[in-house]
This record gives C-alpha cells, structure tokens and sequence, in this order.
C-alpha cells in the first residue's frame, strides 16, 4: 500500500513538475546536454532538458528524488528515482546505481526498516503526450525494466547514465499497449 501511494505521489508531482516550460535547461554549468530517447527502434534527441533534485524528509528519514525531464516527438518523458538517508547518497546527489521499474521489488531494490517502516529506493518513467498517459507502472509484463546511474558528480551537478523500460498506457483500460523506451543521458540539474 505504501508504494502504491509513493508511486501515486511521484506520478502526480512529475505531472506538476512538467508543466513549467521555460525552453531553458536549468544548468550549473555550460557544459552541453544531452539525452537520447529510442521508441520502439526510432532515435530521438531530447529537447528542453529540465532536471531537478529534490531534497526531503518522510518519517523522519531523509530522501532525494532526481527528475530528469526531456520533450521529444511532442511529448514530456520523465525519469524518477529516489533515495533515502540510509543509503548514504550524496548531500546534493543520488547514489550510483541501477533503479528498477516495472515491478514492486525488483533484483536492485535496496530496502531497510526503520522503526517498523519499509523504505526501498524507486523508479518510475513518464511518457506524457497530450492527453495519453505512459508509464513504467506495474504491470501484467515480466520485463524489469530500469534506470542506471554511471556517474553522478554531486559538487557540479551532472549526472549521467541509461535507461531501458516498458511503458505502458495509463488510460488504456483492459487492453494493455505497452511501448518500449530506452536511452542515454548526460546532463546537470538544479537542487531545491
């Protein structure tokens, strides 16, 4: 039930998140950016880089959500993962690892409890186009899917890294249409 309502919560805060479209990547420095969507074989390149780190605290136990956002074939995508205290990510950063989609628990979810509360790292990716909802929700499939972050250098605020998952139609009904996404990232992001 707890992750059912995180993923809730994370669905709804990438939707509020996306609607700010400045056409400006938020930077902390002026190296370039870059990421890379493949959709069902079809390359890609982002536009509108967005990228945010946010730092917070749920049942006392400190957390880091990165959203890592990018238009491309007019649509919004959206990759979350987050972190928590115990698993010693940086202050403004995220720890190097694989986050799995797709699933409740997957091979790379790290978990603990505390104080009678399970807290497990996440991920999550939103494909948002018009009207029509994708996302790496669970699903019927038996695809894990994931994020994998190779680098993140928390003093500059760049992080880099891959992605591969299934997404699937949010509002579809009984009929499930799924979509394959993959790609590559190297960009900064901004700490609130």
């Amino acid at each position: 039930m707890k992750i059912k309502f995180l993923v809730l919560v994370l669905i709804t805060l990438s939707i509020v998140s996306c609607s700010s479209d400045d056409g400006n990547a938020p930077s902390s420095n002026d190296e370039e950016q870059s990421f890379t969507v493949i959709r069902d074989g079809v390359t890609f390149q982002g536009e509108n880089i967005n990228n945010t780190l946010i730092r917070t605290t749920q049942n006392d136990q400190g957390a880091r959500r990165l959203d890592l956002r990018c238009d491309f074939d007019g649509g919004t995508l959206v990759l979350s993962i987050s972190n928590w205290e115990f698993q010693n990510p940086p202050d403004e950063g995220v720890v190097e690892k694989s986050y799995n989609t797709n699933t409740d628990m997957g091979p790379d979810t790290e978990c603990e409890t505390i104080d009678s509360i399970t807290f497990c790292d996440e991920a999550l990716v939103t494909y948002l186009i018009g009207n029509d909802v994708y996302i790496s929700e669970l699903n019927d499939s038996d695809i894990i899917g994931d994020i994998t972050i190779v680098s993140n250098n928390s003093q500059d605020k760049r992080i880099t890294g891959t992605f591969d998952v299934l997404l699937r139609d949010f509002n579809g009904g009984e009929e499930e249409v799924y979509i394959e996404h993959s790609g590559t990232f190297d960009v900064s992001y901004i700490v609130f």
